[in-house]
């Protein structure tokens, strides 16, 4: 999508190679792999199922925030993630007893 950005030429060729480098980490990582993993994982498991586990990404983001940086999760994200995990849960459940419609 760089590309396209109006005077993207002229700025790549005067930019350094940690900025190149920073933005197609920046496209990669938390672009293409997820997406790659989301096609893998409805692969496995169906649509419905991975794209309930979706929502969970919130709530593993406080997890490996708290042992990876050692951030201590505020009241309000605590509540949102259990709300979160309720949601997941009844979401899924409903899921399973849901009559296929063929």
């Amino acid at each position: 999508m760089v590309i396209f950005l109006p005077g993207s030429f002229s700025e790549l060729q005067t930019a350094n190679m940690t900025s190149i480098l920073s933005v197609i980490y920046l496209g990669a990582f938390p672009t293409v792999i997820p997406y790659i993993a989301l096609a893998y994982t409805i692969q496995k498991i169906g649509v419905s199922d991975a794209t309930i586990s979706l929502y969970l990404t919130p709530v593993v983001s406080l997890i490996i925030a708290y042992f990876m940086l050692g951030k201590i999760p505020t009241l309000y994200a605590i509540f949102g993630g259990i709300i979160t995990l309720i949601g997941v849960t009844i979401t899924s459940a409903n899921a399973e007893e849901s009559v296929d419609l063929k």
